[in-house]
C-alpha cells in the first residue's frame, strides 16, 4: 500500500484584506498623531499614498477594501518543491508573508508542521551594525537553532556564501548581493523543514543563483524538506520545481504540472496586454539621424507575441523614426540567453547583402525555424552604416520566451537549463 504523503502546510480558505485610507499605523503614537490631525482638519501625517493627487482621495478610499488574497486553499505535502508564479500584485508575496507569520490572515486558517526559514526581502532579520559572523548567530537563533548547532554549520555557511574575507565586516557595508549570499546560506544550511524563498535571489549574480538552485535541489532530494519558491524566472521554476501554483488577482487559478503552470502564466500575460510582442522605445538621448522606434515579434501564424514555440518560424519587424541616410544603412541583431550568453548574430548586410535606403521605414527579418530550447532570451538591436559606428544601439530590446515543443513520440523537451540553448534538427538512421 502506498504511504499517504504527509502534509507540511495546509492553507484553508485564507483571505487577506486591506482597508485603503487611514487605518491603524502599528503604534499608539502614530494613531494619536493621525487622530489629532483629523480633529484639527490637517492632513494625516501617516496617510497612505493614493493613486492620484486629489486631496479628497483619502475620503474616497476610507471605506474601500482590497483583497490581496481571496479564499486561497492549498495542501503542501512534505518534500514538495512548489513554484509560486503570477504577475506583480497577484498575491504571491502576501501569501509567503502569511506562511512566514509576518502577517496574519483576515479569514481562514493556516496549519504548518515543521520549522520555517524564509528569505522574503534583502536583509530581513539582519542587524546592519553587526558583522556577518554575528548575524549568522543572530539569524540562526531566530530560526530556533542552538549555538552548538550553528557552530557545527558555521564554516559550511561561510564557504557557501563565498564571503570568507568579509565575514567580520559589518553588514551595513555589504552590497545587496553579498547580503543575499549570506542570508540564503544561513537559511539553507540550518536545516529547516520548510524553506520559503521570494524573488530575493534575483539580486544575486548568475553563478550564485545557479548555485542556490542546486542547493535547493539537494536539500529536497530526500523528500524530507519542503520548498516554496517565488520567481519570475521561468527557467529556474522549470529547473527546480515539481509543482506549479499560479496566482491571479488573489486567487489560485492553476495548481499542478509545472510546465502547464508556466503556460498558464504566459497566457495571462498575453490576454492582459495585446501589446505583448510589441516593444516601443523612448527617444531619450538617442539623437541620431535615424532611430529604432519600435520592434514587433510574430510567430509562424503571423500572431504578435513574445511567446513562441521551439522550432516555429518567427518574424522580427523593426520600425524607424527620423531621416535615413542617402548612402544606405543596415540592421543587426544579437541573440542572448537570459544568463547573458551570446548565442547568435544576424545582419541584413553581412549575412544577406541587403542594405536599406531613405524610403525604408520598416525592416523585416524572418527566421524559418527558431532552433532554440525552451527558456527566456533577448535580442539587442543595432542600426548603422556598414563599416561605421552604430547610429542606434538598444540592449535587451526584444525580450521573448521560447515554449517547449515535446517530441511527438517520446515527449522529450529541449530545455535551456538541461539541454543547452539550441535544438538542432536531426535525423537518425
Amino acid at each position: 500500500m502506498t504511504e499517504k504523503p504527509q502534509i507540511a502546510i495546509q492553507i484553508d480558505r485564507v483571505s487577506k484584506e486591506y482597508r485603503l485610507g487611514t487605518i491603524g499605523h502599528g503604534t499608539l503614537y502614530r494613531d494619536l498623531q493621525s487622530w489629532w490631525a483629523k480633529i484639527r482638519g490637517r492632513p494625516d501625517p501617516n496617510a497612505l499614498v493614493f493613486a492620484d493627487n486629489d486631496p479628497t482621495a483619502g475620503k474616497k478610499n476610507l471605506n474601500q477594501r482590497f483583497k490581496a488574497l481571496d479564499e486561497v486553499s492549498l495542501d503542501v505535502h512534505k518534500g514538495d518543491i512548489i513554484g509560486v508564479i503570477g504577475r506583480n500584485g497577484a498575491g504571491k508575496s502576501t501569501l509567503l508573508k502569511l506562511l512566514s507569520r509576518i502577517s496574519t490572515p483576515s479569514s481562514g486558517e493556516i496549519r504548518i508542521s515543521g520549522r520555517i526559514a524564509s528569505l522574503l526581502e534583502v536583509g530581513t532579520g539582519f542587524h546592519a551594525e553587526l558583522t556577518g559572523r554575528e548575524n549568522v548567530y543572530l539569524n540562526g537563533t531566530i530560526l530556533g537553532m542552538t549555538r552548538e548547532e550553528i557552530d557545527g554549520k558555521f564554516d559550511e555557511i561561510v564557504a557557501f556564501s563565498e564571503l570568507e574575507k568579509f565575514i567580520d565586516t559589518p553588514v551595513k557595508r555589504y552590497s545587496s548581493g553579498m547580503t543575499v549570499r549570506l542570508a540564503f546560506s544561513i537559511a539553507a544550511h540550518l536545516e529547516p523543514e520548510i524553506l520559503i524563498v521570494d524573488e530575493v535571489l534575483a539580486v544575486g549574480d548568475t553563478s550564485f543563483r545557479k548555485k542556490c538552485i542546486g542547493k535547493m535541489q539537494g536539500i529536497s532530494r530526500d523528500h524530507s524538506r519542503t520548498i516554496l519558491f517565488v520567481s519570475h524566472d521561468m527557467g529556474a521554476i522549470r529547473n527546480l520545481c515539481t509543482r506549479g501554483v499560479v496566482l491571479e488577482k488573489g486567487k489560485v487559478i492553476y495548481d499542478g504540472n509545472v510546465e502547464t503552470a508556466v503556460k498558464t502564466y504566459s497566457e495571462i500575460n498575453k490576454d492582459e496586454d495585446r501589446k505583448d510582442g510589441v516593444f516601443e522605445f523612448d527617444k531619450g538621448s538617442r539623437t541620431f539621424p535615424v532611430r529604432i522606434s519600435k520592434a514587433t515579434l510574430r510567430n509562424g501564424k503571423g500572431d504578435i507575441t513574445s511567446h513562441v514555440e521551439s522550432m516555429d518560424a518567427v518574424t522580427l519587424s523593426v520600425a524607424l523614426d527620423g531621416e535615413p541616410p542617402q548612402g544606405g544603412f543596415n540592421l543587426e541583431w544579437r541573440l542572448y540567453s537570459y544568463r547573458g550568453e551570446a548565442l547568435a548574430y544576424g545582419s541584413s548586410y553581412a549575412l544577406d547583402a541587403k542594405t536599406y535606403g531613405p524610403e525604408d521605414r520598416e525592416i523585416h527579418c524572418r527566421i524559418d525555424s527558431l532552433p532554440l530550447a525552451a527558456g527566456e532570451y533577448h535580442l539587442t538591436l543595432m542600426l548603422r552604416i556598414w563599416g561605421q559606428e552604430a547610429w542606434d544601439y538598444i540592449e535587451r530590446a526584444v525580450l521573448f520566451e521560447v515554449l517547449p515543443r515535446p517530441h511527438e513520440q517520446t515527449g522529450f523537451e529541449y530545455m535551456l537549463e538541461s539541454s543547452g540553448p539550441f535544438r538542432i534538427s536531426q535525423e537518425w538512421y
